[in-house]
């Protein structure tokens, strides 16, 4: 599922894919300008309906507000809830239904020469991408995604895309407190290469014994997901975290000891954004009934640390902390290990009646 590392492919790959493409050729050649076809306003729709579920109904937020969302394809680009005109010179309206918790909403389009200004000022080239990022020196988000036609190249593709659409979007509200602490905690701290949602894996992934000790836990947390009593869940849950405590005793200290908490707050939002994806792939049923084919598509690429474990760590919250999605979003959320632990210790008593 794609994040908040920036899902991108070069434009030479982009345009040997393009060829193939029959969608991809209506956006090179449309006779409209930049008014949406209907097939891919129904897409976009279907998009925002889902964020509206997930953002009611599994997230329990409010999150009325839709952040400054940005669109494109091969010919055009895309404004939804844009907040800065001087970036929409070129744009104009355009006629649409697209609404979003009853609400109706205005788009910006114009058409694009190769590449994308962003809201942050940054430009880049048409190419498949999904992320979410700062501006206004950090105090707002925005989320920028390359259309359907754009990614063209595998079975059920739109229905992953909508997972893709909605994790982004759970970025939108976790992204500027994340920042924050994030920014203060490596103010006196020498991080090598890129801080993002890779840099644990970045970091130690050359270390056997701390990728031996992920996959393990890893491995056991998943184990955990489908444990079918309380008992044998909590067990596994308790061997995984075991693991996690060494792991961290053994390579978090001195220098190092910046990233047990950098870990927690990529977990945590790689976690909520999958969780989210699959939750939603699974409500919509349009794989069929198996909780494992929404599962395989949401972990399509399960290389990534941070998204992988996170969606199993989530997977056991929700299934064994009560209302936890009312501390995820503050500015400062527990490591989801810590609410495994808490969740494991409220229940002692009554495992010891038993």
């Amino acid at each position: 599922m794609a994040c908040n590392r920036q899902v991108v492919v070069s434009a030479a790959v982009l345009a040997a894919i393009a060829v193939l493409t029959p969608l991809q050729a209506v956006a090179a050649n449309r006779s409209n300008g930049c008014e949406f076809t209907q097939q891919e306003a129904s897409w976009v729709q279907r998009a925002l309906d889902g964020w509206d579920l997930a953002r009611r109904e599994f997230l329990k937020v409010d999150a009325r507000q839709l952040p400054w969302i940005v669109l494109y394809d091969n010919t055009c680009i895309w404004h939804f809830a844009a907040t800065d005109a001087k970036l929409l010179t070129d744009a104009r309206p355009i006629k649409t239904k697209f609404t979003f918790a009853g609400e109706p909403l205005e788009v910006q389009a114009m058409a694009h020469r190769g590449t994308v200004l962003l809201p942050n000022r940054v430009e880049i080239p048409i190419e498949i991408k999904a992320s979410t990022a700062l501006y206004r020196s950090g105090r707002a988000t925005f989320f920028v995604m390359s259309m359907p036609s754009v990614w063209r190249r595998k079975p059920f593709l739109d229905e992953y895309l909508q997972g893709v659409f909605n994790h982004e979007l759970v970025h939108t509200l976790q992204l500027v407190n994340i920042n924050r602490r994030l920014r203060q905690l490596i103010g006196n701290v020498d991080v090598p290469g890129r801080l993002n949602d890779d840099v644990i894996q970045a970091r130690f992934q050359k270390e056997p014994e701390f990728a031996r000790a992920m996959d393990r836990e890893r491995e056991l947390f998943y184990k955990a997901t489908g444990a079918s009593d309380k008992a044998h869940r909590h067990d596994l849950v308790r061997k995984a975290l075991a693991i996690v405590r060494e792991r961290h005793a053994k390579y978090f200290t001195g220098s190092n000891a910046v990233y047990q908490e950098i870990e927690s707050l990529f977990l945590t939002m790689e976690g909520i954004g999958q969780w989210t994806a699959y939750r939603l792939t699974k409500a919509r049923g349009q794989l069929g009934a198996s909780d494992a084919s929404a599962m395989n598509l949401v972990r399509e690429d399960r290389r990534y640390w941070s998204q992988d474990e996170g969606l199993a760590l989530f997977l056991l919250i929700d299934a064994m902390v009560p209302n936890w999605q009312s501390r995820m979003f503050d500015a400062l959320p527990p490591s989801p290990y810590t609410l495994l632990e808490e969740a494991l210790k409220a229940d002692a008593p009554s495992s010891k009646e038993h």
